[in-house]
């Protein structure tokens, strides 16, 4: 007799180092891990990092639509938070889904952890993304960058920033990137006041490690 195929449910998974089988009750609809604030958060979720403009939005709407992902993880510096927004309000709309029953995660880059940029870094996430609130925000990397002055473009920037050709990265005429010395505890007391208002259920680290 021939062999029987597998299924992907066939297949095991290892997260944290335990083996697992896709099934009925163990799916990427299910499976979750409680957070140290007693938050639920989906296990597996869809990555938007290098997404190519206009084919993420129809992949985050066919990954909650069709696939069945519950968790859509995104960030300031991957360029498509605007596209990821619309592609989740559509599977909203189109399949029923409550808010709640998504988790988006997106991250602060390191040009807005001063304690002064945290909350409208926030802001404009949440204007990308056009939600009310975001599950989770991580702050991206554990390094501060020292960002341009408010204002300022490419071709005028201060002397300091004179080889900053795209301001997420800037860089001093020698094109060394520029570091400010802002305590990461700062940022993060930030980010708790964000979280107290209402506009994150959950706050962390990325790549911290």
């Amino acid at each position: 007799d021939a062999a029987p195929q597998k299924r992907l449910t066939d297949f095991p998974f290892r997260p944290g180092g335990k083996f697992f089988f896709f099934s009925e009750e163990n799916n990427l609809k299910t499976m979750t891990k409680k957070l140290n604030d007693g938050t639920e958060m989906p296990i597996f979720g869809l990555g938007t990092w290098q997404s190519k403009p206009k084919e993420v939005e129809e992949a985050v709407y066919h990954a909650i639509c069709n696939t069945g992902y519950r968790h859509i993880d995104a960030a300031q510096i991957y360029g498509n938070q605007d596209e990821v927004g619309t592609g989740v309000n559509r599977a909203l709309k189109d399949s029923g889904l409550k808010r709640e029953d998504l988790w988006v995660t997106s991250k602060i880059w390191m040009v807005d952890f001063a304690p002064e940029d945290v909350g409208p870094a926030v802001d404009r996430i949440l204007k990308d993304l056009q939600l009310e609130y975001v599950d989770q925000i991580l702050l991206h990397w554990p390094s501060v960058f020292d960002k341009p002055p408010k204002g300022s473009s490419p071709g005028s920037y201060p002397e300091r920033w004179a080889g900053t050709e795209d301001p997420m990265f800037p860089k001093d005429k020698d094109g060394n990137l520029l570091h400010r010395d802002v305590p990461l505890s700062d940022t993060w007391k930030a980010l708790m006041q964000e979280k107290k208002a209402g506009k994150v259920r959950s706050i962390g680290v990325s790549n911290f490690s």
